[in-house]
Order: structure tokens, then sequence, then C-alpha cells
């Protein structure tokens, strides 16, 4: 998987097969658990819980995440040479 930045290529096109969205009871089989956990799972991204905002909404520090992609797209590059 390569890690590429939307803004500095708002254009790319990512290539290869693409990828089979298993619905979610598929998923349920696929995973081992009950549709309804992948349900509830689903919600819970958009209705998160009480114990999930305690501490606030989600922070990122973005200025990680941007040098752990760098990271992870050097690796990547070197790992083909």
């Amino acid at each position: 998987m390569q890690v590429v930045s939307i803004k500095k290529n708002p254009k790319y096109q990512a290539g290869g097969q693409p990828k089979k969205w298993l619905k979610g009871v598929e998923l349920a089989a696929e995973w081992n658990v009950s549709p309804s956990t992948i349900s509830n799972l689903a919600r819970r991204e958009y209705y998160p819980l009480p114990s999930d905002v305690a501490l606030g909404a989600r922070q990122y520090n973005w200025a990680e995440v941007s040098r752990w992609r760098a990271e992870e797209n050097k690796r990547k590059q070197d790992r083909r040479k």
C-alpha cells in the first residue's frame, strides 16, 4: 500500500484491481462475528458512545501523521529497489 498526499497530487489515480467491498453479512461471516456487531461498529462511527468522547473529540497530531506517512513511503521505495 502506498500513501499518497492528495494535496500534493490531486489527480493521483490509484492503480490495480478494484477492491471488492463486503456488505454487512459477508463481512460478519469473514470476521466470524454477528451481523449486528458490524451494524453497531458502523453506527458507533457516527453516533459515538459517551466513553468514546469522554476526552473530547478525536484529535490528530497532523505533523506526526505527515512524518509517519513520509517514513512509510520511504520504506516502501527502499523495498522496491
